[in-house]
Formats: structure tokens, sequence, C-alpha cells
């Protein structure tokens, strides 16, 4: 994120900013390449993983941690 520091240590600039990156990276390029038609699953692997970033977490993990948001899926 090479413009984090041009926006500078502003209360929501800074916020904004990642949002829109993540809105571009996540919903506009990977969602439309791959044409993945549930982009809510998708919403909550991506939260799931980045909270669990520098942990083990294995396919069961994460289907506990999705039927815990109520959406059952399988491992």
């Amino acid at each position: 994120m090479p413009f984090l520091s041009n926006i500078g240590l502003q209360e929501e600039l800074p916020y904004e900013y990642l949002r829109n990156v993540y809105s571009t990276i996540l919903l506009k390029d990977v969602v439309a390449r791959e044409n993945i038609r549930n982009v809510s699953f998708l919403e909550n692997l991506v939260t799931y993983l980045a909270d669990n970033t520098g942990s083990f977490f294995s396919a069961s993990n994460i289907s506990k941690y999705l039927k815990s948001q109520r959406v059952d899926i399988s491992p």
C-alpha cells in the first residue's frame, strides 16, 4: 500500500483507502475473474483467514468458524 504514506494518519482516510483496495482486489478482480457467485461466503472466508494470519488452520477449523457464523458448509 504505497499510497498510505501520502495519506498520513488522519482519522478516516487510511481506513477508507484500505477498504477501497480490499473492495477492488477481492470483489472486483477475484469475483469477476473466477465467476464467484457466493460473495458473502468468500468475504467470510477472507475474514477468517485475515484474523488467523500467522497461525495454523485447516479445512475443519474453517468449517467450524463458518458454522459459528451460521454458514453451513462441509470441510
